[in-house]
């Protein structure tokens, strides 16, 4: 059965239909279809240690899987931007460092003349937690301050070693 929720309801940008069966929703993100949960629901503690009821957005929030988060992202940002964004996922890590990033995006410039955005985004449930490793990496890309962006060559030895602080 299709609930109509309201603005305030939900994610306080605009009214949906949503349901099984329906796949309006804001900015086409298919996680806030409406799926009651159990009446234990309406007890689960919020997260700040207090037991309280949650809220039809919490408990649509935390219904969510981090895979339909960021399938969510994902597709939110290629509906706005289209193929004008670059979006990119490790979709098999076990051979990566631990800890990177789950999306590097980058998106064109929001004003004319203006320059491109990168983010770097850990996608999580509404109560995952961010690993040690995951945390390093978003701590140290944050400090960040410069960026460069070059096509590397085994001709650019002397460049590495010049970035490395090794050598002349």
């Amino acid at each position: 059965m299709s609930k109509r929720l309201t603005v305030n309801e939900t994610l306080g940008g605009e009214c949906y239909t949503a349901g099984p069966g329906h796949e309006q929703a804001p900015m086409g993100l298919p996680f806030l279809h409406y799926h009651p949960k159990p009446e234990a629901a309406a007890g689960e503690e919020r997260g700040d240690g207090m037991s309280k009821r949650l809220t039809v957005k919490e408990r649509l929030l935390r219904g969510v899987s981090e895979k339909e988060w960021q399938a969510s992202i994902v597709a939110a940002i290629r509906k706005v931007y289209g193929h004008r964004a670059l979006v990119f996922h490790v979709y098999n890590s076990k051979e990566s460092d631990e800890g990177f990033w789950d999306l590097t995006v980058i998106l064109p410039p929001a004003k004319p003349g203006g320059r491109n955005r990168m983010f770097l985004w850990e996608c999580k449930t509404e109560t995952g937690t961010v690993s040690e490793a995951q945390s390093s990496w978003l701590s140290a890309a944050h400090e960040a301050v410069l960026i460069e962006a070059r096509v590397m060559r085994p001709s650019d030895v002397d460049h590495l070693m010049r970035v490395l602080g090794v050598g002349g």
